[in-house]
C-alpha cells in the first residue's frame, strides 16, 4: 500500500482533486501552473447583480475545487500542499481522490463562459419535471439563494408569460 505522499505509478498520470482556500481557486490554479502542473478548473457563465445592473460573470463550476494531473515520478505532494491558494488534496482515508480521465474529459467538453450553453432569447424545451415537453424562452442563468445555479425561462401558462427557474441540465435547445 502506498503512503499518503506517494502516487501509484502510472505513465500517463492521473487526475486528482485539489481543495482550495475560499475564493482562491484562480490563485491556486495559476500558482500550480507556474510550478508546471497540468490543472483544470471548469468554469460556467452566470449573471449577477453588480452595482444595480445585471452582469455576466464566470464562476467555478465546483467552488473550492480544481483538478490536477500528476505524472509518475512526482510522488511528493509537499509542493502542492504548500502552494498559495491550496488547502490540500482531497483524500479518502490515506489515499488521494483519483478522478477518472473520462470525467475530466466530459467536463472539458462543457461550454466555456465565452461560449455559454444558451443565449438570452434562445428557444428551449424543458426535458424533465412538471414542465417536461414545454417550449420556453431562455432568459438567463441565476444563482439562487440556496446556492444552486438555475436557468430562468419564460413560458406561457394560462395565457400569460411566466418566469420560472429550472435546472439548466433539463433544458435542450429547440431544433
Amino acid at each position: 500500500m502506498n503512503a499518503p505522499d506517494e502516487l501509484p505509478l502510472n505513465a500517463l498520470g492521473q487526475w486528482y482533486v485539489v481543495h482550495t482556500k475560499p475564493r482562491q481557486e484562480v490563485r491556486a490554479q495559476e500558482n500550480l501552473a507556474r510550478q508546471g502542473y497540468d490543472c483544470f478548473m471548469p468554469m460556467m457563465a452566470v449573471q449577477k447583480i453588480r452595482r444595480g445592473k445585471w452582469v455576466e460573470d464566470a464562476e467555478c463550476l465546483f467552488r473550492r475545487y480544481l483538478f490536477i494531473r500528476l505524472v509518475a515520478g512526482q510522488s511528493n505532494f509537499a509542493p502542492i500542499r504548500s502552494t498559495r491558494g491550496v488547502s490540500g488534496l482531497v483524500h479518502f482515508g490515506t489515499q488521494p481522490a483519483v478522478v477518472p480521465d473520462t470525467v475530466v474529459e466530459a467536463l472539458r467538453t462543457l461550454p466555456t463562459p465565452e461560449q455559454p450553453m444558451f443565449k438570452a432569447g434562445d428557444m428551449v424545451t424543458i426535458t424533465e419535471g412538471a414542465f417536461a415537453g414545454i417550449a420556453a424562452e431562455f432568459v438567463a442563468l441565476r444563482q439562487m439563494p440556496d446556492g444552486e445555479i438555475r436557468a430562468l425561462v419564460l413560458l406561457e401558462l394560462l395565457s400569460k408569460l411566466q418566469k420560472i427557474a429550472v435546472p439548466a441540465a433539463v433544458l435542450r435547445l429547440e431544433d
